[in-house]
């Protein structure tokens, strides 16, 4: 892919760059499964929630080694918080990728 013009290797959520849009209402649940599919090389990976809160789900905050072990490669992780503000948010991935 080039988003940025040129082009390069990228990691992608489910074969799109941007990644899939969630949308939520306040205080809604949102649940997003994460299969760790990255290879050459394998790596752990995690999702990080910005403009959320987290109160009471910090540990699903995505950040690999200060609130969540990363996801190991072949495996998965379900992330279930509530959508605590109003307003637009986004996410992204750690730990390498």
């Amino acid at each position: 892919m080039a988003p940025d013009g040129v082009e390069r290797e990228v990691l992608v959520v489910n074969d799109a760059f941007p990644g899939p849009t969630i949308e939520a209402n306040w205080g809604d649940t949102v649940e997003v499964t994460v299969v760790n599919a990255i290879t050459g090389p394998e790596e752990g990976t995690a999702l990080h929630w910005h403009g959320l809160l987290q109160v009471n789900t910090e540990y699903e905050d995505g950040v690999p080694g200060i609130s969540q072990c990363p996801i190991a490669p072949g495996e998965s992780f379900t992330y279930r918080f509530n959508a605590d503000l109003y307003g637009t948010s986004w996410w992204h991935s750690h730990y390498s990728a």
